[in-house]
């Protein structure tokens, strides 16, 4: 009778020695138990000291935590794997639809048994932040590489295909002038196949403006003067706060003329070259020639054949990259009219001292005080030089004296006759250099400045008269 009764709990004990013994060969501690544990036909007494410690065993497991590894970073622990696997879906059901339903995590990711506080577990709000931030989630997409570096992606090829095309689309038109055009791209272009992160999966507009304004390139820029950041911003269609970014240290509310700044400017990830065969008409300049005379003086010239422009027809290869022209090489050329030289004879015959040029230099240093007009309800007929009395008085051109004396008025004025149809009048002076038929030079002192005549003070009144009608003096000298 007590066998059976102790044969009966023995066989009651074996078979749940056996299940215990597969969830601990299925566990961690399997490693650290005797070996006889994990074998059949233990003994009773052993078995149920084996169940004791498989019961404390499974306790143990079944309060275990674990830590969440993203590419062998420990990113927290939690209490459940389905809480990480809870999150992961979240987040994933988060992706737009129309980016698909097959999202991919672009990171490796573990959980490895620990224990840990309650209070070092992460929240469910928590776990999700943490995951987002630590993965890319990657979709099937089809990627634009430029030069074997991703652009940007799209969710088919054909979206792919249309991107490509609206970049060339502003560039396929051809010049009126223009026999054929090739629109291909700057860099090497390719479409593939690939996992993409979803940032980088867009519509094929949101991917076209990308591409144009995604880039920049650092450039120099020395600032002249006038220039202000605000100024060079505007100029260069950039932000004062980027200009700010690409010169760290400097302050560039006080820029130097002289100064050389980086500015970053855009550039796009992708450029659109053009190649045209173009035709079309250029003047050809005409050249200057110069011939020496006797029969006139140094410093005359005059034209003795106009010169006429020339015109030639240019067959040339012409290339624009998104939409500026980069180079024009030219193929052919054929000169429909050729241009005729234009001829001036000039003078080497010796200038007498006192011959006019022409041209006036201005008569005195002085404070210009009054102009050519009408002043105080009468008409001035020059203008007014305000100098010490005794500052010299020059001859404004060469010519000859045809009147040193009073004039009612002027005081004691000259009067110089330059024999081109110019006289010009120097009222008010004090004194005279110079008298009637007497010939001068330009330069040549005539006398000095003085406050004769009806006049407000020391000054020069000096007239330009043109066949005898005077005329404003500003505009000669």
């Amino acid at each position: 009778m007590k066998n059976t009764l102790l044969n009966r709990v023995a066989e009651s004990t074996r078979k749940v020695t056996e299940s215990i013994t597969r969830l601990i060969k299925n566990s961690r501690l399997a490693d650290k138990l005797p070996e006889r544990l994990l074998k059949g036909n233990t003994p009773a007494y052993v078995a149920a000291g084996t169940c004791a410690l498989a019961l404390s065993a499974t306790a143990f497991f079944a309060t275990m935590d674990y830590e969440l590894y993203i590419d062998g970073k420990a990113i927290g622990a939690v209490d459940k794997k389905s809480e990480v696997y809870q999150a992961i879906e979240n987040i994933k059901k988060s992706v737009p639809k129309e980016l698909g339903s097959d999202i991919k995590i672009g990171q490796k990711i573990e959980l490895k048994g620990v224990h840990v506080p309650d209070s070092k577990l992460l929240s469910a709000s928590n776990l999700e932040k943490k995951i987002k931030s630590g993965i890319d989630l990657q979709v099937d997409a089809y990627g634009i590489k430029a030069q074997g570096k991703l652009v940007v992606a799209l969710k088919s090829e054909a979206e792919a295909k249309k991107v490509l095309q609206l970049l060339k689309q502003p560039y396929t038109k051809k010049q009126d002038n223009a026999s054929s055009i090739k629109t291909d791209f700057l860099q090497k272009v390719e479409i593939e196949k690939l996992q993409a992160d979803i940032e980088l999966v867009k519509t094929p507009q949101n991917a076209v403006e990308y591409i144009k304004t995604g880039g920049h390139e650092l450039h120099t820029y020395t600032v002249q003067a006038g220039d202000t950041t605000w100024s060079i911003s505007e100029k260069f269609k950039i932000g004062v706060s980027q200009i700010q970014d690409a010169n760290p240290g400097t302050n560039i509310e006080n820029l130097q003329i002289g100064q050389t700044i980086s500015l970053s400017l855009p550039k796009p990830f992708i450029s659109v070259k053009t190649t045209q065969d173009i035709a079309y008409e250029e003047r050809i300049p005409y050249n200057v020639v110069y011939e020496d005379t006797s029969a006139m003086y140094k410093g005359d010239k005059k034209v003795k054949a106009e010169g006429e422009e020339g015109l030639k027809k240019v067959q040339a290869k012409q290339v624009m990259v998104d939409g500026v022209i980069a180079s024009t090489t030219v193929i052919n050329e054929a000169i429909v009219k050729a241009p005729k030289d234009n001829i001036i004879v000039q003078g080497i015959k010796e200038r007498p001292k006192t011959l006019a040029f022409g041209a006036f230099i201005t008569p005195t240093r002085g404070r210009f005080t009054s102009p050519f007009g009408r002043r105080w309800g009468r008409m001035h007929t020059g203008i007014d030089l305000a100098a010490p009395i005794g500052t010299p008085i020059v001859a404004a051109d060469g010519g000859k004296v045809t009147f040193a004396g009073w004039k009612n008025g002027y005081g004691k004025i000259i009067i110089v006759n330059h024999e081109n149809g110019y006289q010009t009048y120097y009222g008010h002076c004090s004194s005279f250099s110079v008298k009637a038929g007497d010939r001068v030079y330009r330069g040549q002192n005539i006398g000095a400045v003085g406050n004769t005549g009806r006049s407000t003070g020391p000054h020069l009144h000096f007239e330009v008269r043109k066949g005898g009608t005077p005329v404003n003096p500003k505009k000669y000298i």
